[in-house]
């Protein structure tokens, strides 16, 4: 009887230590990605559960980017309570002086999304529809597809799109060549109008141009860059068209555009922009929603941009803002179980080797006692516990944490404005706000946090706004402001020679790099190669 209680719990220990990997692969799915995602917003704003989340942090950033969370709640079903994020994003509307066209308009479909009339929202479709280039055309007919009234007709700005169409079939914010984020972005706005034979062959030629720019790994680069932005974007664009994701001609080498995005997740559930950096706000928001877009496809449901008329007063939303918060409740279990990584899956193979082979010593010499198996499988148990609570961290990487060692970094800096200098009177007649200064900074700060210290030390006048998750956006430097010189005018910064494409308050700078500040009249077209794609 010992022998044959033995022989079936080292059998049950091995077949549940060959499930695991198993396990793991298929626990990756995309509501699992999703419910790591918000388990990670949720711990790291203390929220208990969605709805405080979404009264608290996400109202606090609403107008300054958290409008992205908001649309990807919205399309995952979240039956949640948006009165107070609207109330908010109104607040930030009238107190604000939002001089960015494609904010204006994001936040006014915002306004849209959850189902609120503000005023704001038709003042945007009519002030700022084509004043940015591209992306303001872009927002502009998502506004009008939703039924907004705007300055111009859905055929105005159709035509005004499809005569920003590159050779290549793509689209691009700068540049002679096509971006798949860009044109993503493009056949977003354009699929409610395949009827018409020109936007048709417009999206034809853009999903070749999406099919073309694969890479080998199943991804995409943008402005040079792989990232999972771009992967996220089709993901949302073939949603959008009625096409699967997963259909074979979006697939490379077997690998599809989920495996490739997954490359990039992080182990806390978030993911980042490449994969020598750290955790991206950015490429999580936009995972969140190209995954809740997919899913909203397989049930049938709409897509990301397709909103119900707006049917609550915004003065509604004011009003249940002016209320107490109401009671957070209990923390909300995730739905979705941990996910292994690969160090912990590692550590847990090897555990489950190790009380494998212990199970299988004291089977064939014969000391075949049922405590000592049990006594094997608690130990392999208080591992697996183990591995999962306790922190992993080398000691090296303790060390070199910024915290624990207080290690800093010198970076150089430079302000020019050479294409507007000395046309007007406060603007430096050699085009220079500031030469080449080196700066000390603390490990891991960014090159926002660069920019801000620099204008403290040499009293530089700086208009910014910072958001609660980390963006940041610069809209005058010395006195001199975005659109000063035009609708495409303002600030762009390069490191090393190459354009940034993430925003300078995510760019974590490495010893050694230089940074670049410089004004453009032409969305970076007139201040160098660095700044194109």
């Amino acid at each position: 009887m010992k022998k044959w209680t033995g022989l079936f719990l080292c059998a049950a220990l091995v077949l549940s230590l060959l499930a695991l990997p198993a396990a793991a692969a298929s626990e990756l799915t995309p509501e699992a990605v999703m419910d790591g995602i918000l388990d990670n917003a949720l711990e790291k704003s203390g929220a208990a559960n969605l709805q405080q989340w979404l009264d608290t942090t996400l109202s606090e950033g609403a107008g300054k980017g958290s409008e992205w969370y908001i649309f990807a709640l919205l399309e995952r079903g979240e039956e949640l309570d948006y009165s107070r994020f609207a109330a908010a994003l109104q607040a930030y509307a009238d107190e604000k002086e939002i001089s960015n066209a494609s904010t204006r308009e994001r936040i006014a479909l915002s306004f849209v999304a959850m189902g609120y009339v503000s005023p704001f929202t038709e003042q945007a479709a009519h002030n700022s529809i084509g004043e940015l280039g591209l992306m303001s055309y872009v927002f502009g007919l998502h506004l009008s597809n939703n039924g907004v009234s705007c300055s111009h007709t859905p055929e105005e700005i159709i035509a005004a799109i499809l005569d920003l169409e590159l050779e290549d079939g793509g689209w691009a914010i700068t540049g002679t060549k096509g971006d798949p984020d860009a044109t993503s972005m493009v056949l977003q706005a354009l699929a409610p109008h395949r009827e018409d034979s020109a936007v048709a062959e417009a999206v034809e030629k853009g999903l070749a141009f999406l099919s073309d720019n694969q890479l080998d790994n199943g991804g995409f680069r943008s402005f040079g860059q792989e990232c999972p932005e771009s992967i996220c974007q089709v993901i949302v664009t073939l949603c959008t068209l009625g096409i699967d994701p997963m259909d074979e001609a979006y697939q490379k080498n077997g690998i599809t555009l989920f495996d490739a995005l997954y490359t990039y997740r992080l182990e806390d559930g978030t993911f980042r922009h490449t994969m020598d950096t750290d955790s991206n706000n950015l490429s999580t928001v936009e995972t969140l929603y190209a995954l809740a877009a997919y899913e909203s496809y397989l049930r049938g449901g709409k897509t990301l941009y397709e909103f119900d008329a707006p049917t609550k007063d915004i003065s509604e939303a004011q009003a249940r803002a002016a209320e107490p918060l109401p009671s957070a409740g209990e923390k909300e279990e995730s739905s979705s179980a941990p996910l292994l990584s690969g160090k912990k899956l590692c550590l847990t193979v090897a555990a489950g080797i190790a009380a494998a082979a212990a199970c299988a010593y004291f089977f064939f010499s014969g000391r075949r006692n049922a405590k000592n198996f049990l006594f094997v499988i608690l130990v392999f148990a208080l591992a697996v516990y183990l591995i999962f609570t306790v922190r992993l961290e080398k000691t090296e990487d303790y060390y070199n944490s910024s915290t624990a060692s207080g290690k800093t970094i010198t970076a150089t800096v430079t302000i020019r404005c050479d294409t507007v200098k000395g046309e007007k009177s406060h603007i430096p007649a050699d085009g220079i706000v500031l030469d080449t200064v080196e700066v000390t900074l603390g490990e891991g700060s960014t090159a926002f946090d660069q920019l801000v210290e620099v204008c403290k030390s040499y009293k530089i006048h700086i208009d910014k706004e910072e958001s609660a998750f980390g963006s940041a956006y610069v809209k005058g430097l010395a006195n001199l402001y975005e659109f000063d010189f035009g609708d495409l005018s303002g600030w762009m910064y390069c490191v090393n020679g190459q354009y940034a494409d993430v925003g300078a308050g995510e760019y974590k700078l490495k010893d050694g790099d230089a940074v670049e500040w410089r004004y453009t009249r032409e969305l970076g077209k007139d201040i160098g190669n660095e700044f194109q794609n």
